[in-house]
């Protein structure tokens, strides 16, 4: 039998660290429907909501997969998903209009995600995580995937505040400065919460 610190240990502290994370972007989502929800435009408004949803369903499954892991079948897996990722880059090209930048962005976020599900259907078809872990082709395969992601959301993140902070410099007023500083705020919080996925 395989030592649980290496196989459930894990997948348990996901799973409070998956629902940590999901207490915080409910604050988020709280803090976004007080003070803005009313200004933006209905498809981001439905967008917001929607990845909220995707994301109660997301927290649900992984947490539901632990405790089936965990105690039902003990010892007998989820997907990340890069729709958060996704929006982030229509949010970037809606700042920059960088479209070229955009499709690179975007074609990253489909190739890490068509990875994720690669490696999520040959954890269905071994039925065993030890057993997939301990190969070499997928351990550079994990390698690829959470730098990939992680590269990812630090770009996403890194080009949002460029251009926020490009467009501080060019506020005419206080208010719009404060505001913009609070996008940046939420930017970097953002980004940091889409790595609540792994």
């Amino acid at each position: 039998m395989p030592n649980l610190n290496d196989s459930l240990g894990p997948i348990v502290c996901g799973a409070f660290v998956c629902t940590m994370f999901f207490g915080a972007i409910t604050l988020q989502l709280g803090h976004y429907l007080r003070n803005y929800y009313r200004e933006d435009r209905v498809y981001v408004r439905a967008t917001v909501l929607f990845l909220y949803v995707v994301h109660i369903a997301f927290t649900i499954c992984i947490c539901h997969t632990a405790y089936i892991m965990a105690v039902t079948d003990f010892g007998q897996l989820g997907i990340t998903n890069h729709a958060v990722q996704g929006f982030l880059v229509f949010q970037i090209y809606r700042a920059t209009r960088q479209l070229y930048l955009c499709i690179v962005l975007w074609t990253l976020d489909v190739l890490i995600e068509s990875l994720a599900l690669y490696l999520c259907v040959e954890f269905f078809r071994t039925r065993s995580i030890p057993i997939i872990v301990s190969n070499p082709t997928f351990e550079h395969w994990f390698l690829v995937l959470f730098v990939g992601d992680a590269a990812l959301d630090w770009v996403n993140a890194s080009v949002l505040c460029y251009y926020l902070w490009r467009q501080r410099k060019r506020a005419f007023s206080t208010s719009t400065s404060t505001l913009v500083d609070q996008l940046l705020v939420y930017t970097l919080q953002t980004g940091l919460s889409t790595r609540s996925d792994l």
